[in-house]
């Protein structure tokens, strides 16, 4: 079973490149030739000692070994600069090597080589063309059986022919490669008019550019309405990032007995050149169960442009421009004209973050606008870890109806829990406002962890939410909250406690003290007034411990 895997078959040596490329399709990688003290801990650790280190072992095979050999020597042997290094290169062999500094080494833009192919009258014709029109000498071979029947290196894009051999394939580069952002282009399969063998496995696998892949990974889900529900989630993508995603989630309902799930398609458009680094297209489908025997419905449509400063990838400042469109379908047991069940939701936000280690600092602005309402948000959240491993939260709540045609229930603010019209937040009990998972906290909305009668708001909510580390794992907090109702005054809350912080973000529990409810502890049924956060998010969780290195 674990040879049908590339990464059971891989050599030693081929896993510097696999490194390098997963961090050049995050597009966190950088010049060979930049400065130290400019690179993060994954760029002076890995990317960039791997991708020289790459390039060399490509220029030997380009050069031959002899001249190889007798470049390393004459460097191992002079104190040099860098015009040295070029002049040395330069003067080591008759071929032309310009492109190993100006174009391997220097440019930050990556290399996807693409080989076209036309098959008749026993005659192989073909082109390789590079993405950027970087000038990058390459090797073609016809492959047969894992085989090389011929091989031709090649330093111009022009028009080449070679005899038909009855070889599977014709690859650029199959033994000796270059990182790519691209490596499935690299290959064509000369029978069934070119459609690759399609391979299907289990969990992930790196790419191999003779199969198409496809991966199955078995997982579930929880929800008070559905039960467990385990599915199967099926995915194009592997360890390694590509542009095109998608996936499909059929899950089975085991208390509903009945079909839910997700599917999502992804298309990242990258650039490594400019401050917009990154803009995602997104459509995005999900369907599960709100209350018993209640399905709803959410589809989504979406644009996000990510921006940082491209010349420092240390500073940890990125910004978030989105539009997003939510269609939601709700059924509905008993029509009540307070609640609107069917609705198409259009969003437009901005998001500015500066998360490091120990400051952590994210500000959004967002704009919901629907036939029925439009409302504006904005959020402030501030976090500072001091050196005696204390920390101080400071997080700010602004909700502001621009108007509100009917007072539908659904939309409101509220000061404990998301508003959750958009069905997305991860509640276990989304609709529970009684029992133990209605405890589960989300911080959202007014941030509040009291529960109050009435927490909810039809036109204005301010609130503030405050940590303060005291010892270890235990923090005090105040919550202070404003809300206001149409045509009415404002009502005024606070609430304090203890926090237990056992996993930032992943498992915490907040004990209420005292609130505008009077003292919390006093009620001898306190254990339903304590609040949990609890999550399993891996791909959060992996960042928690990664982040230092990008």
């Amino acid at each position: 079973i674990l040879r049908n895997y590339e990464l059971s078959n891989m050599r030693f040596n081929e896993l510097f490149i696999h490194y390098y490329e997963y961090i050049q399709r995050l597009n966190l990688h950088r010049s060979d030739l930049q400065s130290a003290e400019t690179l993060t801990k994954a760029n002076y650790d890995i990317s960039s000692p791997y991708h020289t280190g790459i390039g060399l072992l490509y220029l030997e095979s380009y050069i031959g070994n002899d001249n190889f050999i007798d470049i390393i020597y004459r460097l191992t042997n002079l104190p040099l600069n860098n015009d040295d290094f070029e002049s040395i290169l330069k003067n080591s062999t008759d071929k032309n090597i310009d492109w190993f500094i100006d174009e391997y080494l220097a440019k930050r833009q990556s290399l996807d080589l693409k080989i076209d192919v036309s098959n008749e009258l026993r005659k192989i014709t073909y082109k390789v063309s590079e993405k950027n029109n970087r000038s990058i000498p390459y090797k073609v071979s016809l492959i047969k059986n894992d085989s090389i029947l011929f091989s031709k290196w090649h330093d111009k894009y022009l028009e080449y022919q070679i005899p038909d051999l009855n070889a599977d394939y014709i690859a650029i580069n199959p033994l000796i490669e270059l990182p790519e952002i691209n490596k499935s282009n690299n290959w064509y399969y000369l029978k069934n008019n070119g459609s690759k063998p399609i391979k299907v496995l289990l969990l992930g696998d790196i790419e191999n550019p003779k199969y198409k892949k496809l991966f199955l990974r078995p997982e579930f889900t929880y929800n008070y309405y559905d039960g467990v529900s385990p599915g199967l989630n099926i995915f194009n993508t592997g360890i390694k990032y590509k542009a095109f995603n998608f996936e499909l989630l059929p899950q089975f309902s085991t208390k509903e007995n009945t079909l839910v799930g997700s599917s999502k398609v992804t298309y990242n458009l990258q650039n490594e050149n400019k401050n917009n680094y990154s803009t995602i297209f997104n459509i995005f489908y999900t369907t599960n169960h709100y209350k018993e025997n209640l399905r709803y419905q959410v589809f989504s449509p979406s644009v996000s442009m990510l921006f940082r400063d491209n010349n420092n990838l240390r500073s940890n400042v990125k910004k978030l421009l989105s539009f997003s469109m939510f269609s939601v379908d709700k059924d509905v047991y008993e029509k009540n004209p307070n609640v609107l069940e069917n609705y198409t939701v259009y969003n437009l936000g901005y998001t500015y973050s500066d998360i490091g280690i120990s400051k952590y600092l994210k500000t959004s602005a967002n704009t919901a606008l629907s036939d029925n309402f439009g409302k504006l948000s904005v959020v402030f959240d501030y976090r500072k870890l001091f050196k005696n491993n204390r920390q101080f939260q400071f997080r700010f709540y602004f909700g502001k109806f621009l108007w509100n045609n009917r007072l539908y229930d659904n939309f409101n603010n509220n000061l404990g829990r998301s508003d959750g019209y958009l069905l997305l937040d991860k509640y276990l009990g989304i609709s529970e406002r009684t029992g133990l998972l209605s405890q589960q906290f989300i911080m959202a909305g007014g941030g509040f962890k009291s529960i109050f009668e009435n927490p909810s708001s039809n036109d204005l909510m301010i609130s503030t939410n405050i940590n303060i580390g005291l010892w270890k794992w235990f923090e005090g907090y105040l919550d202070l909250g404003i809300l206001k109702d149409k045509n009415q005054k404002t009502r005024d809350f606070y609430g304090t406690g203890i926090k237990l912080n056992l996993l930032p973000d992943f498992f915490e529990l907040y004990f209420p003290i005292s609130s505008t409810n009077g003292i919390e502890i006093d009620d001898y049924r306190y254990y339903n007034k304590i609040r949990f956060v609890l999550s399993y998010n891996i791909d959060s969780l992996i960042n928690l411990f990664s982040r230092k290195w990008f």
